[in-house]
């Protein structure tokens, strides 16, 4: 049985098919759909990217998700953000709701600890490109509901 601890490193060949539920647990005992998702959190922000990104849609696609990953939705950029031309880079933000599409404001604390903290929704640069200037319309991943 793998552990808690272990279930960001977890990769194909260590694992069968997972119930919802097993999921669930390997998640940090957070619950998949509409609900709350958890990670270790100790780990550095680029595991805690690395498993939201990779790791979760991996083991819910083992469990039967038909649509794995988070659930995305269009939003504004509400300033210009920038990144690295040769790789794609993921922020950390909040969405604020009440105009069609939302509003999507990146985070800036002092600690990354703090950022994953407070993220209701992540926005992505991708690789090949090296900003995304504000007012520009993209698809984010939301954290909450």
């Amino acid at each position: 049985m793998i552990s808690f601890n272990d279930a960001h490193r977890l990769t194909l060949e260590h694992i069968q098919p997972l119930s919802a539920e097993t999921v669930a647990l390997l998640t940090g005992e957070g619950r998949i759909v509409g609900r709350d998702l958890a990670s270790k959190v100790d780990a550095p922000s680029s595991n805690h990217m690395a498993f939201i990104q990779l790791g979760l849609p991996g083991l819910q696609k083992l469990a039967g998700d038909l649509s794995p990953g988070l659930p995305q939705t269009p939003a504004i950029m509400a300033e210009t953000v920038t990144g690295q031309l040769d790789w794609t880079q993921f922020i950390h933000g909040r969405l604020i709701t009440g105009t069609q599409p939302a509003v999507f404001q990146p985070l800036k604390y002092q600690s990354r600890l703090q950022e994953m903290a407070y993220t209701e929704a992540i926005g992505k640069i991708p690789e090949g490109l090296d900003q995304i200037p504000a007012g520009s319309e993209v698809m984010v991943q939301k954290l909450i509901l």
